[in-house]
């Protein structure tokens, strides 16, 4: 009896409090949910500049109809302006927005990411905030034309020398706030390759 005891209390005793804590995060996390709600935000960054990469779709197109919702002017920079301008419509008829522009940038070009940074700060000389959610995964090795990996060009030359150019740029009076974007656990299914993780 006594060893049924010992075995039920070290079983049972941490699985319990373990069920427990679940439970309680879980209601937590439901509570903080209904308390925060982006749909009733109340920041108002009108007047404020903001360019999001990879806009057309995923955390992209979130974070743009987020920021639309609070007023800003986007900038959507994609690398299709077909998927661009779908991306566009559907952010504008969400947020209700008419402050939305498409710039069209391929990440992994150095030269595109020289020509956006021009007209960007030509035609918007005050950038208060850049999102680097442009990124890839799951590519077979190419080569760009100035010769790097186009999944290294795009996760992190593109968004680094971007940041670079419009932090750097000299008309640029306003506080600038670059943030990065990762997503930790994105994973790519192909037929003929195992899964690629980031």
């Amino acid at each position: 009896m006594s060893l049924w005891f010992l075995l039920s209390t070290l079983v049972w005793g941490p699985g319990s409090v373990l069920l427990t804590v679940v439970l309680l995060l879980r209601l937590s996390v439901c509570i903080w949910c209904y308390l925060w709600d982006l749909q009733h935000c109340s920041t108002d960054l009108t007047g404020k500049t903001a360019v999001v990469t990879g806009a057309n779709s995923g955390v992209g197109k979130s974070v743009s109809q987020e920021l639309a919702h609070c007023g800003v002017h986007m900038i959507l920079a994609c690398c299709s302006h077909e998927r661009g301008q779908q991306a566009l419509a559907q952010i504008r008829a969400a947020s209700q927005s008419n402050q939305l522009l498409l710039g069209e940038v391929d990440v992994s070009s150095m030269a595109s990411i020289r020509s956006f940074a021009q007209w960007l700060l030509r035609e918007h000389p005050e950038i208060h905030l850049l999102v680097n959610n442009a990124a890839v995964c799951g590519l077979p090795t190419t080569r760009t034309p100035e010769g790097l990996d186009v999944t290294f060009a795009t996760n992190y030359i593109g968004p680094f020398l971007l940041t670079n150019l419009l932090q750097a740029a000299p008309i640029s009076r306003a506080p600038f706030a670059p943030v990065p974007v990762s997503v930790p656990a994105l994973t790519l299914l192909h037929e003929d390759q195992p899964p690629a993780r980031l």
